[in-house]
C-alpha cells in the first residue's frame, strides 16, 4: 500500500496517495505515518483523519510488540554494533 501511495503521489493523485498511506499506517508502517504527517502539515490531510491514522498506527505498533521481539531487536542491535566496532579496527 505504501508503494501505491508513492506512485499516486508521483502522478499527482495526492488524495488517493493519502488514502493508501492511511491504510498502510493502520498496519503499523512507519514511513506511511511520516507521509501522513507531512500531508497534514501541508493541509492535504484533515485533522481528524490524521488523528485517526495516528491512533490506528500506535495501536498496531503496540499489538506487534512482544518481549521476545524486543529481545531479538536488542540482540540484533548489539550484533550490528559489535560488527561496526570490528570494522573500525
Amino acid at each position: 500500500r505504501y508503494n501505491l501511495g508513492v506512485l499516486d503521489n508521483d502522478n499527482g493523485n495526492v488524495n488517493r496517495a493519502m488514502k493508501h498511506w492511511m491504510i498502510s499506517a493502520t498496519a503499523g508502517y512507519n514511513l506511511a505515518m511520516i507521509q501522513i504527517k507531512k500531508g497534514f502539515a501541508r493541509g492535504s490531510v484533515m485533522k481528524d483523519d490524521y488523528e485517526k491514522s495516528l491512533r490506528a498506527y500506535i495501536d498496531s505498533v503496540k499489538e506487534m510488540r512482544s518481549e521476545d521481539r524486543d529481545k531479538a531487536t536488542a540482540a540484533a542491535f548489539e550484533m550490528d554494533n559489535a560488527a561496526a566496532g570490528n570494522e573500525m579496527q
